[in-house]
């Protein structure tokens, strides 16, 4: 290994500046593999034991170029140009669309995506592998040619939600394919709804309001796919008066994760306890940092309450039945939801627990919030949260996840027409009328026209300001 210390300032809270403290850090790297990660995260010790280290190996520690992909990618005038562009992407991974003006579109979720020598279902590239020398990079990228992309399919259509691009996970098994391309892709949900919204539009011709639309969707995947099987499982199964009255109010729910319904608090609750009772016990290095998050365990369960087993042989369900783990779950939260909420049913509105806060770096009045916010973790207009795994699991889930900004755009032989709309506003000086003027806009899902012309945009400018090149000499 690499060994070096490093001399960190660390500003002292409340101080100003130049007031803080020297802190040194022991640095760790192994030549081919990158930094010791579990030096300054305490918390991996008890996944590792005393003599055992984790090492992060990277694209992105090294030379990329992904500067000079954005700079391409302004420039592109044709569907091989914006590919050619992607080719210096290559740290991170991003969904690039494409629409010409030609009337073509494209889809390339680019990045460099390093061939392995072992793929091993013990030991799985999305996990952490032996450090033996046996799991190494290949030292060559899987060709781009090979890369899911799209160009012109016969739908017409592309949409992306953070989905499975290929198909890898439709066996339950991501290293069977030509290439490994990962393995914690989006269950789909909302992906499935985008295709369900577009379908329904028909034939016609689609407007921004019908984008507008379906960025403010708010309907739950989730409960889509989750709320069927508690339903038959509760009616199967003899509940308490208090669970009892939880399962109507879920039964008579549009699954809308409406800011002003009760229903979607109390299946946020039952999914969120479901996962603890089902997971926490069996993972309990992986489940606490993944929460509810559905990318990772929703796919599990809709095997394990279909009463299959785990690809692994694990009996997750303790030996119980699924009707009789999801029973419970709801149990469980016709105790916790009013004990963490209070009695009254009028405080358990979704928008009074599913709030955002936009943190200024002056913290203090600068912030902004809290904001009550729909959604929810699988729907489009997507907030996600992280609720507490201690047993109250929807104790006022601050949403740490949410569309900083919504834009919808259309295309044309003439200039593009966009309408945006920031999360927040322009400007993070307290008192400036766009501080928060785009609050409650964003929040509707409701942007205002962007224009793109140069006199366009200084004709609509309400407050210019010029930038002048070079400094006055001192």
């Amino acid at each position: 290994m690499q060994v070096r210390t490093e001399r960190i300032r660390v500003r002292r809270a409340g101080g100003g500046v130049g007031d803080f403290d020297e802190v040194e850090q022991r640095v760790r790297v192994v030549p081919h593999h990158g930094p010791v990660l579990s030096d300054v995260a305490p918390d991996l010790g008890p996944l590792l034991g005393t003599d055992k280290a984790i090492s992060l190996r990277w694209l992105g520690w090294g030379t990329t170029h992904e500067a000079r992909a954005f700079y391409d990618l302004a420039r592109a005038d044709s569907y091989a140009a914006f590919q050619a562009s992607l080719d210096h992407f290559e740290a991170g991974l991003f969904n690039f669309v494409y629409a010409g003006r030609d009337g073509d579109i494209g889809y390339y979720p680019h990045a460099s995506y390093p061939i392995r020598e072992r793929l091993d279902p013990q030991a799985p590239p999305y996990g952490v592998v032996p450090g033996t020398g046996d799991y190494e990079w290949a030292g060559t990228l899987i060709p781009n040619d090979c890369i899911p992309q799209a160009h012109d399919p016969p739908s017409c259509r592309i949409w992306t939600a953070n989905n499975d691009p290929a198909g890898v996970t439709a066996d339950g098994d991501v290293l069977d394919d030509a290439f490994y391309l990962g393995g914690t892709f989006d269950y789909g949900l909302r992906a499935r709804r985008i295709r369900d919204r577009l379908d329904a539009l028909g034939g016609r011709g689609i407007t921004l309001d019908d984008l507008e639309a379906i960025q403010a969707d708010v309907h739950s995947g989730l409960a889509e796919h989750f709320l069927p099987p508690l339903l038959a499982a509760v009616a199967s199964q003899q509940l308490s008066p208090a669970a009892t009255a939880l399962a109507q109010e879920l039964a008579a729910w549009n699954r809308e994760d409406s800011a002003d319904a009760n229903a979607p608090t109390i299946f946020a609750a039952f999914y969120s306890q479901l996962l603890v009772d089902v997971f926490a016990d069996d993972l309990p290095f992986t489940f606490p940092r993944a929460g509810t998050d559905d990318r990772l365990f929703a796919s599990l369960l809709t095997h394990l309450l279909a009463g299959e087993p785990a690809p692994s042989g694990h009996d997750y369900l303790g030996g119980k039945t699924p009707a009789e783990v999801l029973s419970a779950a709801l149990e469980e939260v016709a105790v916790s939801l009013p004990k963490a909420l209070g009695p009254d049913p009028a405080a358990w509105a979704w928008g009074k627990v599913h709030t955002a806060t936009f943190h200024h770096p002056l913290g203090g009045a600068y912030d902004i919030g809290p904001v009550e916010l729909g959604g929810g973790l699988s729907s489009l207009d997507a907030a996600r949260y992280q609720p507490a795994v201690n047993g109250a699991p929807v104790l006022r889930p601050a949403v740490f996840e949410a569309p900083n900004a919504r834009i919808v755009v259309e295309l044309g032989p003439g200039d593009p027409t966009m309408r945006a709309v920031l999360a927040t506003g322009q400007s993070g000086m307290l008192g400036d009328p766009h501080h928060h003027d785009q609050l409650e806009p964003w929040r509707a899902a409701k942007a205002h026209p962007s224009p793109f012309r140069r006199e366009d945009v200084v004709a609509s400018a309400p407050n210019p300001v010029v930038f002048r090149r070079g400094f006055p000499a001192p």
